[in-house]
């Protein structure tokens, strides 16, 4: 048995339940249909998980693209199209992905509510739980480029180096030789690249930090990166 897998596929199943209930209680027929098709989904990792079979690169681009293309459809019902992406220290080493109308949007974590909610201000967000994904926190800033080269080259193979460049509480981070099998990973909104990157950055400096901007070149990825707190 493959663990992860199975943890993936009862993972969907429950997004596959809370998205159905959302397009229920709304009344969108849509994301009760896209709710069906991450439940289909889910037992297909479940499958995978348990008869031993390795994942192809190909699957996770689609695993990938699914769960990109549901949480789409939410920001999209919510009017978040126009969106910035926020990443929030949690208890336990852990975040929360926050996606709100601007950059001055002010939350705490006590305040967040997983997937959908409203801000004290009447705002409304879309929010995800990140599990700890960097063994080291609250490290100095002059640490963080030899982390990121870690995980993202080292650990997942993602490219083959990685730069970051500080302006005061700005960070210009250069993702560069991009892995040819994943550049499908660099579509926006949402890149998994972008995210994994800026939620790495927010769990080592242990900060609040905002997605500024994305951009992509041939293989190589630029992000600009606000340190809030």
């Amino acid at each position: 048995m493959q663990p992860k897998f199975v943890l993936i596929g009862l993972n969907l199943m429950v997004l596959a339940l809370v998205t159905g209930i959302f397009g229920w209680n709304l009344g969108e027929y849509s994301l009760i249909g896209i709710a069906s098709s991450i439940a289909l989904f889910s037992i297909v990792c479940l499958v995978l998980g348990l008869t031993h079979r390795e994942p192809s690169i190909e699957f996770l681009k689609t695993y990938s693209e699914l769960m990109r293309s549901a949480i789409m459809k939410v920001i999209e019902d919510t009017q978040l199209l126009n969106h910035v992406i926020h990443v929030i220290p949690k208890g336990g080493g852990g975040s929360y992905l926050v996606i709100t109308k601007d950059v001055s949007h002010v939350l705490t974590p006590k305040d967040i509510t997983p997937l959908v909610g409203i801000s004290d201000d009447g705002s409304t967000y879309v929010s995800m739980e990140i599990p700890k994904l960097i063994v080291e926190s609250g490290i100095p800033l002059d640490s963080l480029e030899p982390l990121l080269n870690t995980l993202i080259v080292s650990d997942y193979g993602i490219a083959s180096s990685v730069k970051v460049l500080a302006e005061g509480n700005h960070l210009r981070v250069l993702i560069m030789g991009i892995n040819p099998h994943l550049t499908d990973l660099l579509k926006k909104p949402l890149s998994p690249i972008s995210l994994l990157t800026v939620t790495a950055i927010s769990q080592a400096l242990n900060k609040h930090v905002v997605l500024l901007r994305e951009e992509v070149a041939f293989s190589d990825l630029e992000l600009q990166v606000m340190v809030v707190s």
